[in-house]
């Protein structure tokens, strides 16, 4: 009775030392299975690195720069897009900005690849307007012609002095002012005059009983 149970006492040892073996062993193994991945991670981290860094030594400095240098460079020509000249068509009014005057001719920086120039019959037909202006003034001027034998874009400036001139004969009503004008037809009716550029016509009864038949004496004179 004693030897049997002293058997079973030892069997029962064998199976929990056996038992405790086998979870020994499965810790032993989890654990090197966990330090192998670490390792492998660890050497993947350390291949990356290597390969950064060949890639960062293989890109010569000047590259770098190079395309710093385009991209900046690629900046300058956005920038400078936005701001090409445009060539205004014909019957286009343009702002501009006197930049050359004599007795003969008025150039304007109209921001075109070239100058527009008042010349000619245009200049003639504005000239008491230009007068007034001087380099550095800005006014409004029409586009004629795009193609010259001078390389300018031909303008007109009727349209401002057309628009002076009738700002000067506002400003006379207001102020009641007297006018210079000059007799250049007669009709039936009476005097065709020239005021300020502008022709005017006067009433043969706005005269007195002094001009009564003698009109034709005032053609050509300034009253």
């Amino acid at each position: 009775m004693a030897d049997d149970t002293a058997k079973k006492t030892t069997k029962k040892a064998k199976e929990t030392k056996t038992e405790a073996k086998k979870e020994e062993k499965k810790v032993v193994k989890k654990a090197t299975k966990s330090k192998k991945t670490k390792e492998v991670i660890k050497e993947k981290a350390s291949q990356t690195e290597v390969k950064e860094a060949k890639k960062e030594a293989s890109t010569p400095k000047e590259n770098t720069k190079a395309k710093t240098a385009k991209v900046t460079s690629m900046e300058d020509l956005l920038a400078k897009a936005s701001n090409v000249l445009v060539v205004p068509k014909k019957g286009e009014t343009v702002n501009g900005t006197i930049t050359h005057k004599d007795s003969k001719s008025l150039r304007l920086d109209i921001g075109a690849k070239t100058e527009g120039l008042v010349v000619d019959k245009e200049y003639d037909f504005a000239i008491d307007y230009i007068e007034d202006l001087k380099v550095g003034d800005k006014t409004e001027a029409v586009v004629v012609s795009t193609d010259n034998d001078r390389g300018l874009i031909l303008m007109s400036l009727k349209g401002s002095a057309n628009e002076a001139k009738w700002d000067f004969f506002k400003n006379a009503l207001d102020n009641e002012e007297i006018l210079d004008a000059k007799g250049i037809e007669v009709n039936k009716g009476g005097l065709i005059v020239l005021v300020n550029g502008i022709r005017g016509f006067v009433p043969a009864s706005q005269f007195g009983r002094a001009y009564v038949g003698k009109l034709k004496e005032l053609k050509g004179k300034t009253f």
